[in-house]
């Protein structure tokens, strides 16, 4: 993984920098070095349960609403 010093940058660098990001790469920004990276990973491993949770539930309901007959 690349790093990034503020100090190099250029304030017209900057924001083609943050274009030039993936999705994934995106969101695996984290703002400098942190001793509680592990509940961060935490943090996001409940809410892609969550997220989980959410569309099971969502495709449950549209299979119950397969099964109904309006007639």
């Amino acid at each position: 993984m690349a790093k990034i010093t503020i100090s190099d940058l250029h304030p017209s660098d900057a924001n083609n920098l943050l274009n030039e990001l993936g999705y994934i790469e995106f969101g695996s920004i984290l703002g400098g070095e942190s001793k509680n990276f592990a509940q961060l990973v935490k943090f996001e491993i409940k809410n892609m349960q969550f997220i989980l949770l959410a569309y099971a539930m969502n495709c449950v309901v549209d299979l119950v609403k397969s099964f109904q007959t309006d007639r």
